[in-house]
C-alpha cells in the first residue's frame, strides 16, 4: 500500500521533488540552510528513483525501436541497454524506495527510522 501512495505522488509532480535533487550546489545549499529535513530527503529519494526508472523506460523504448539488430554485441546498444536495466536493480534504483517514501507519506514509523 505505501508503494501505491508514493508512485502517483512523484508521477503527478516530479518537478517539485527533483528541484532540490538536481541543484548543482547542493552542498552550498546545505551549508547555508543546515541539514536537509526528512521530507526533503524523502523527496530526493523519490525523485532519484523515479528518474532512474523513467530512464529505463526510455532505454526499453529505444531497444524495441532498434529492432532485431539491437541484440548483436557488435551493435553496442545491447550492452548499454543491459547496463541501464542493471542500474534499476542497484541501491539507488530499487523499487523499495517507493515503499519507504509511501510509509513516510502515510506517517508510518519504519520510514522515519531508516532516514533519521
Amino acid at each position: 500500500m505505501p508503494y501505491a501512495v508514493s508512485t502517483p505522488n512523484v508521477s503527478a509532480d516530479p518537478g517539485s521533488a527533483s528541484a532540490l535533487a538536481t541543484t548543482p550546489d547542493l552542498p552550498a545549499v546545505r551549508a547555508a540552510r543546515g541539514p536537509l529535513s526528512l521530507d526533503q530527503r524523502m523527496g530526493i529519494r523519490m525523485a532519484g528513483t523515479f528518474a532512474i526508472h523513467q530512464a529505463r523506460e526510455v532505454a526499453d523504448f529505444c531497444w524495441r525501436e532498434a529492432g532485431a539488430t539491437a541484440i548483436f554485441p557488435a551493435n553496442g546498444f545491447e550492452r548499454r541497454w543491459r547496463d541501464m536495466v542493471t542500474v534499476t536493480q542497484q541501491v539507488q534504483g530499487r523499487m523499495i524506495h517507493f515503499e519507504t517514501v509511501g510509509q513516510h507519506l502515510l506517517g508510518l514509523s519504519d520510514a522515519s527510522t531508516r532516514f533519521a
